[in-house]
């Protein structure tokens, strides 16, 4: 499996919350091991608040939604 070379070559999830918060790790490797912690986490409580969302879900009359 071959790594992106940049954020233009990072497939998109589609949710601009989760897209974002996996931008976050750009060029964590080239940063302070002592750094990763505090940036790491960010990215976890990121993508736990938006995994972690009630999902919009399209209006259909079979699952009685609006």
């Amino acid at each position: 499996m071959t790594q992106p070379d940049g954020p233009d070559d990072r497939p998109r999830t589609g949710v601009d919350q989760i897209d974002d918060a996996l931008t976050e790790l750009d060029g964590i490797a080239e940063q302070p091991v002592a750094d990763h912690h505090d940036r790491l986490s960010r990215v976890h409580e990121s993508l736990h608040t938006a995994l972690h969302q009630p999902a919009d879900l399209p209006d259909d009359p079979a699952l009685g939604t609006p």
